[in-house]
């Protein structure tokens, strides 16, 4: 009974995972890099969403995309003011590697001097919901939620890399 939970329960992690890891190949697939920030990317976007949540009350599907585009952004700016020169110049991996290292260990020190080491949480009102029960495996929305959405992402990403121009020129 319990190992069915657990079975649940290392299927939405490991859709969690899945989309990180989409999101980090396709950084290097298309840009060559290996960009170590890609994670602060995601803490970015959490504390965006965390903040907006808080601040202004809002729905966490409205805070989740704003933190998203958040992320974005810091993305964009960080890339042209740390890699787009290495690129330019022509650099070996290995400098794109250190700097984004540099910048992993810069802004996360950054995070920590000014919000703390303690964690942090979503107002547990945004994540109440009537879990669903099938036999042993108890499920909460979100967790469904997330599954379905690592699979759409999962294959809307193939199917945009197979069968369009800008994907056939990324492969």
């Amino acid at each position: 009974m319990m190992l069915a939970q657990q079975f649940f329960n290392a299927l939405v992690l490991g859709s969690v995972y899945a989309v990180f890891a989409l999101g980090f190949t396709l950084i290097f697939g298309v840009v060559r890099v290996i960009n170590l920030l890609y994670g602060f990317y995601f803490t970015v976007g959490a504390f965006v969403a965390l903040m907006l949540t808080q601040a202004m009350a809002l729905p966490l599907w409205a805070a989740a995309v704003l933190g998203a585009l958040a992320a974005g952004m810091v993305a964009m700016v960080l890339d042209g003011l740390l890699l787009t020169p290495l690129r330019k110049a022509k650099a070996p991996e290995l400098a794109s590697l250190t700097v984004t290292l540099g910048g992993v260990l810069l802004f996360t020190s950054i995070l920590t001097a000014v919000y703390g080491t303690e964690m942090r949480r979503f107002p547990a009102e945004l994540l109440v919901q009537s879990p669903i029960n099938w036999g042993s495996v108890t499920a909460a929305p979100l967790q469904l939620l997330i599954i379905v959405l690592a699979i759409l992402l999962v294959g809307g990403l193939f199917l945009f890399i197979e069968k369009s121009r800008m994907g056939a020129a990324i492969r």
